[in-house]
């Protein structure tokens, strides 16, 4: 928040040639020099200066910057090595997590909650965002203050950004430069449109009202199992006194047993189903106040992920969702959702996209090859909207019909809680890909099938009558 303002207050100055690209983030590279693409289109890293070297009057000059040892140097041979390799993510360790909060983490968080309903969540520099009205509106004069480290430009370049990643002393912080990439993805020419600065400060207001909902929703339900289990406590806090008094409380109780054992018989598995959905909603927590989620039964079928709903309110008892095709709400009890299968679509971070082409079975390996090639061009064009290429295999080869059936997936920036953004830009991907096969003259006509397959209907029938 420091640096934010003290850059829109014209304190720090930027240069483009020192904060980091956002091609080198993403893909990883942290050498301490800038890679030029060879022929082949791979980056090959030379020995420089580091990525970001001056962020304010003190640290511009002569004076050399030793790379942060966390740099590793990446070649293009690395590169093409690890593009041949199978694609695999790092597993999750538990044992980070694990560690439990000190008192001064937790004061910290109760702090941090403070400033969410401040009229400047986001700073006082950046204007009021109270409102997502107001937030967009701040959003749209910072860019324009941001602007003028780069007179006569339209786009902002992702350097201007970046160079918060660099702190007082000139030290490069990797982790802030990858979460500044995560949240604004500039383009391929890392620039930014207005269009795509106010969007993700958007994304970001709507992200911390829904943390300021969810928290405030979590007390009451805390509130109500602390309720609970004062009665529980008072209750055999009773029964020891009594025992402590010389007073046999027990004799009571065995007086009422016929009645306890009537009441458990009537009442037991409805109590037992209740207590599954409040420990499914004190315990496991499987959905937050906003989330996307499909509810299906345990076993069957693949569920139909149109049929989703967004969560309105959680308590211990019940849950009320809305309809997101209809915004029709409902309500549910939490015991009869407690053995369902509950799909999360904000939890499901970058949503895979599959796509199945169907190819002419003429086609040589070079046109395949091609393909590949551009879908692949395609996916890095467009950072804020696709992340990499996943796979892509034959499915099926079908000789009769002369086709060849392949398999594409690609990964999503964004998670399946954005399912209309992410099927708006899988047509856009399907439509590419059709015209592409088509000026690559590789793709199946279906039309023609039919055409030969009635063609050869016909041949036979006249066959059998000639027999006949």
């Amino acid at each position: 928040k420091m640096k934010w303002n003290k850059m829109l207050d014209g304190q720090v100055s930027v240069t483009s040639d020192d904060a980091p690209r956002r091609d080198s983030l993403v893909r990883g590279d942290l050498s301490p020099g800038r890679g030029a693409a060879d022929s082949n289109g791979d980056i090959d890293v030379t020995a420089g200066s580091p990525p970001m070297r001056t962020i304010s009057a003190k640290h511009i000059g002569d004076r050399p910057h030793l790379p942060h040892p966390g740099y590793q140097r990446q070649t293009s041979s690395n590169i093409k090595m690890k593009n041949l390799l199978e694609r695999w993510d790092d597993p999750v360790n538990k044992m980070d997590k694990a560690v439990p909060p000190s008192i001064h983490d937790i004061l910290q968080f109760r702090k941090a909650l403070s400033y969410l309903d401040d009229e400047h969540p986001f700073s006082e520099s950046f204007g009021p965002s109270e409102t997502r009205d107001q937030c967009i509106k701040s959003s749209q004069k910072v860019f324009k203050k941001l602007l003028n480290f780069v007179p006569g430009e339209a786009l902002l370049p992702f350097d201007v950004i970046g160079s918060i990643a660099m702190d007082e002393d000139g030290v490069y912080d990797r982790d802030v430069s990858l979460a500044l990439v995560r949240l604004f993805r500039p383009n391929k020419d890392d620039c930014l449109t207005m269009l795509n600065f106010v969007q993700s400060c958007d994304w970001t207001y709507k992200r911390v009202r829904y943390l300021r909902a969810s928290v405030a929703n979590s007390t009451l339900i805390d509130r109500v199992l602390e309720h609970e289990f004062n009665i529980l406590f008072y209750f055999f806090l009773v029964l020891w006194t009594f025992t402590i008094l010389n007073f046999d409380p027990w004799s009571l109780l065995f007086s009422m047993s016929t009645v306890l054992v009537s009441f458990a018989f009537a009442f037991g598995p409805s109590a037992a189903k209740a207590i599954d959905g409040v420990l499914l909603i004190a315990l496991q927590r499987p959905f937050d106040l906003g989330d996307r989620i499909c509810i299906t039964s345990g076993t069957g079928p693949e569920p139909d992920l149109s049929q989703n709903w967004f969560v309105e309110d959680v308590s211990l008892w019940k849950t009320t969702l809305r309809y997101a095709a209809t915004n029709e709400v409902s309500t549910l009890n939490n015991a009869g959702i407690s053995n369902c299968r509950i799909i999360n679509f904000a939890r499901s971070k970058s949503a895979l996209v599959t796509l199945n082409l169907m190819f002419r079975s003429e086609a040589t390996g070079q046109q395949i090859s091609l393909f590949r090639a551009a879908v692949e061009k395609y996916v890095k064009d467009n950072p804020r909207v696709w992340s990499s290429m996943v796979a892509f295999f034959i499915v099926k080869i079908d000789p009769d019909a002369e086709s060849t059936e392949y398999l594409l997936r690609i990964q999503h920036q964004k998670s399946w809680q954005e399912i209309p953004a992410v099927l708006i830009n899988r047509g856009e991907l399907l439509e590419f890909c059709i015209t592409l096969m088509k000026k690559l003259d590789i793709a199946y006509d279906f039309a023609a099938s039919l055409a030969s397959l009635t063609k050869f209907d016909d041949t036979l029938e006249h066959a059998r009558s000639a027999i006949h």
